[in-house]
């Protein structure tokens, strides 16, 4: 604190600078979550800790509507499962509506470590009408567009992109999005982008990995060679356990195809209980105005406010599962459909969890995932190697369940696979969270003038800061002169040239620490001796 010259009798304090300026660790796991939510201003970004918040500001999740329907499963036409067949009729379950997996990616995002997130609305579920709408390859973009100059993000979730329409029967939206989330994460340098992977609805229960993975790749032909080392993605997706089978009422059904859904249940109330010699068995008869009530509509929500003289949906599910083995069957095919995950979400609490307790050089892989069942579809060690080592570089990271050890992460690429630079996620991670802290800290020196004093200054303030990484194990070498260098001053960065023109060049080396990808291990036997 500087004084002036005293004027009057007194005690004057004088505190001089004693702490000389350091670098600031910025944020490594910060995402930027973009979808669909249930309120709130469309692209507008804000900043929240957990999930109550996101309900206060974005409301609560949206409900998939189903049906049930005489039929077989039809690729493409929204079935999800048998319920029952036989020789003359076969009822099928299909979903009624859109879908939108934000929300529930973000339970996964703080089931799985994470924290603060921001959240980027790129729109309503429903219209004014209360129509839901179509998840819009255009709508994604304006959200990604308004997460472009937001100051923080350091991840970028799109998981709604999984979800879009074919164009043609190919992903062509999906890849839009892609190559767009790479683009920016070029363009701004400060964040990397989570991937999933696209599944044609028709074939989500089981998609064939040749096929996906090969669409994906060939998706990313718009994206610049140098953009791949800010893109990271995962497969396959993720059966969860999130929707209980037990929890789910007739709130699920459509109110649309209430008609077809009470006539299946109706055929499986008479296949249980038929007519004898044409008189109604009673449990068929005390089963009778459930079904009607389901038909006409006429009970009230979970959660609305009650109606005298009606049934809550609770109520009237629990007296048709009572009775009724295929209803049963059907919430337990909804919740396996709805349980479905595209991994992206609970891979960004993963990385803050990771960052948080081992640093973001060590690598997000070998690690559990909570609130998962199993992946989707298994993985074996020969699938994984296409996965991991394909000759175009365009590596997988691949989700896998090991006997005792659960469902793992077992991969740590970047898009980037065929650079030695950088390959591995946590090498790309990490000089993005140094360049960008540097960058910061470098903020004060602007203007100051370009002179030894400042460069010595600069350059102590950041190899301060680098030693103190390379004592966290986040640089690798058996002493600082191995693990890094700085460099700023005439004659080793900048010429007098660079002096005039206000130019001041700093210089990093960096000795960065990669993954034990590939343990090899060797067995000898001594052979013992005869004498």
């Amino acid at each position: 604190m500087a004084t002036t010259k005293p004027g009057t009798p007194g005690v004057y304090p004088s505190e001089p600078n004693t702490f000389p300026p350091s670098v600031v660790e910025v944020d490594t796991a910060l995402p930027a979550f973009i979808g669909y939510t249930q309120t709130g201003a469309r692209n507008a970004p804000l900043r929240i800790q957990s999930m109550a918040e996101y309900i206060a500001r974005f409301g609560g999740g949206f409900e998939e509507q189903f049906y049930l329907a005489v039929g077989d499963v039809t690729a493409g036409d929204g079935s999800i499962g048998m319920l029952n067949q036989g020789p003359e009729t076969s009822h099928v379950v299909r979903s009624a509506s859109a879908r939108f997996k934000l929300y529930d990616s973000l339970r996964m995002f703080f089931a799985n470590g994470g924290s603060d997130c921001f959240i980027v609305s790129c729109g309503a579920y429903a219209d004014e009408a209360g129509t839901p709408v179509p998840i819009r390859r255009d709508s994604l973009l304006a959200g990604l567009d308004a997460a472009a100059n937001l100051s923080g993000p350091t991840i970028l979730v799109i998981p709604d992109a999984a979800l879009l329409a074919a164009d043609n029967g190919t992903p062509a939206p999906f890849a839009d999005v892609t190559v767009a989330m790479l683009r920016q994460c070029m363009d701004k340098g400060d964040r990397v982008a989570i991937f999933d992977v696209w599944t044609d609805p028709a074939a989500e229960r089981a998609p064939e990995i040749g096929p996906a993975i090969l669409a994906f790749r060939q998706g990313l032909a718009g994206a610049p060679r140098e953009s791949r080392r800010y893109g990271m993605v995962y497969f396959p997706s993720l059966v969860t356990d999130l929707v209980l089978a037990a929890e789910l009422t007739v709130d699920s059904f459509s109110r649309a195809q209430l008609a077809s859904t009470a006539a299946v249940l109706d055929q499986s109330a008479l296949n249980l209980y038929p007519l004898v010699k044409g008189v109604e068995d009673p449990q068929y008869v005390r089963l009778k105005p459930y079904l009607a009530a389901l038909a006409a509509n006429d009970w009230t929500p979970d959660g609305a406010e009650p109606h005298p003289g009606r049934m809550t949906a609770s109520q009237l599910s629990s007296a048709l599962t009572a009775a009724l083995p295929d209803l049963v069957r059907a919430f337990a095919l909804i919740a396996a459909s709805r349980n479905v995950m595209p991994p992206s979400g609970a891979m960004a609490g993963l990385y803050a969890s990771n960052d948080r307790n081992a640093g973001v050089w060590d690598a997000p892989a070998n690690m559990g995932i909570a609130n998962v069942v199993a992946p989707l579809v298994p993985i074996d060690e020969d699938q994984q190697q296409d996965l991991n080592l394909p000759a175009d570089g365009l590596a997988v990271n691949a989700i896998r369940t090991f006997v005792g050890q659960g469902t793992l992460v077992w991969g740590a690429r970047t898009l980037d696979g065929n650079s030695n630079d950088w390959r591995y996620i946590q090498v790309s991670r990490t000089t993005i969270f140094i360049e960008q802290s540097v960058k910061q800290a470098l903020h004060k020196f602007v203007l100051a003038p370009n002179t030894a004093t400042t460069w010595v200054a600069v350059t102590s303030m950041i190899e301060s800061f680098l030693h103190g990484l390379w004592a966290a194990g986040a640089l690798m070498g058996s002493s600082p002169d191995q693990a890094y260098s700085v460099q700023c001053g005439l004659g080793s960065t900048m010429t007098a040239q660079d002096v005039v023109e206000g130019m001041m060049r700093v210089e990093l080396t960096l000795q960065m620490v990669h993954p034990a990808e590939f343990i090899m291990l060797s067995f000898k036997q001594q052979v013992g001796s005869s004498g």
